[in-house]
């Protein structure tokens, strides 16, 4: 379990190294004015200047240093979790480690995709996003079974 633990903390960094870098190397190349807003089907329909592109990496600074630190200390009254999913602190480290890694992975193809379109390199993005924010959903509803169920097993044991 500590292997997956440290693992799930190095990928999640990584991705975070990447979207600064690959941010910094492409800011250069990137026209005046790109594409900060899309639409449902992922065409770009608000526009602003090239350097509202350093907006997605200080999020993911942001939210990637909150989680981190929040799976330092699961007891934290900052994280809103169940009672019983909070008091299994293994639970608690590896849901925000998940977390973290989908964060950066949403905000990774963001990055990515944003820059891509502002180069000329695709038109518009593509359903990485959206897979993603179903994989984030699924977390959030397997959370909340997770709470129910430990709360079943809770109630039987203090009933025998």
């Amino acid at each position: 379990m500590k292997i997956s633990r440290v693992l799930l903390k190095l990928i999640t960094c990584s991705l975070l190294v990447f979207v600064w870098i690959f941010t910094f190397y492409s800011y250069q190349n990137l026209p005046q004015i790109i594409a900060i807003h899309f639409d449902l089907q992922g065409n770009p329909n608000d526009f602003s200047t090239k350097q509202t592109i350093w907006v997605l990496p200080i999020i993911a600074t942001f939210l990637f240093s909150l989680l981190f630190n929040l799976s330092k200390n699961p007891a934290s009254a900052l994280l809103n979790l169940p009672p019983n999913v909070k008091r299994n602190e293994k639970a608690s480290v590896f849901i925000l480690n998940s977390l973290n890694l989908v964060v950066m992975m949403m905000l990774s193809v963001a990055t990515y995709e944003t820059i891509n379109i502002g180069l000329g390199n695709q038109k518009q993005l593509t359903s990485t996003t959206a897979y993603l924010l179903l994989l984030l959903f699924s977390g959030v509803l397997g959370i909340i079974f997770y709470s129910f169920y430990s709360k079943k097993l809770e109630s039987k044991n203090i009933q025998r």
